[in-house]
């Protein structure tokens, strides 16, 4: 049972890392539409920065293409890497994860140039790094929300066991008290058995010889 809700658990975090992505992919794209950047220029400019870097023999492209097709498949590839970045910001630790995602942002950005200047595709290199800061930026809050999740779980636990080991003790004391009671009983019997039995000894002796230190005893 427990190995199947953390497989529930895992399942519904990465559902959540999916929907991080993809709103983080439309929140950059709002931004950076309605902020007018020139993404157009951006790409151009990578595209050549990647050229000169590498040395490339491929004319880059004057403009960014447009296109439903060459749209969607940025968006697309920005949401794939959104999803990495969420991950790595929720899987990894403070100070490995500047690094990764230093990496991933620079990855990305020389990637989605190279895409650009090799084919017909449309480069929105601003949009891509603002997606990535915004799902890390969740992934780590994601993060965070299940390290309480688990404190709080644990707390649940150490009181469910503090609940147990007080319950056992209180289960421990009425049966110290039980027996305690047994023994006074008992022990109160024999008392009271022996009183009448020394009582009834000294009536029998009363009886035969009526001697007056017996009867003011008995009294």
């Amino acid at each position: 049972m427990t190995e199947q809700n953390n497989q529930n658990r895992r399942t519904i975090r990465h559902a959540k890392m999916a929907l991080i992505a993809i709103a983080s992919v439309a929140i950059s794209r709002l931004l950076t539409g309605g902020m007018n950047v020139p993404e157009s220029a951006m790409a151009v400019d990578a595209g050549s920065t990647l050229q000169g870097l590498f040395g490339l023999k491929i004319q880059p492209l004057l403009v960014a293409p447009s296109g439903f097709a060459s749209d969607f498949l940025m968006l697309l590839i920005a949401a794939i890497l959104s999803y990495s970045a969420t991950l790595f910001s929720f899987s990894l630790t403070s100070s490995v994860r500047v690094v990764v995602l230093f990496q991933l942002c620079l990855l990305s950005y020389v990637g989605v140039a190279a895409l650009h200047l090799l084919m017909n595709f449309a480069a929105r290199p601003a949009m891509l790094l603002i997606s990535l800061l915004i799902a890390a930026a969740f992934g780590i809050l994601l993060r965070r929300i299940e390290n309480r999740r688990r404190h709080f779980e644990a707390q649940v636990v150490e009181l469910k066991l503090r609940e147990k080991e007080l319950s056992e003790s209180r289960l421990t004391l009425v049966k110290q008290d039980e027996t305690e009671r047994r023994l006074l009983a008992a022990d109160l019997h024999d008392q009271v058995l022996n009183d009448l039995k020394a009582l009834k000894n000294k009536l029998d002796s009363y009886a035969q010889t009526q001697s007056p230190s017996i009867s003011s005893e008995i009294i």
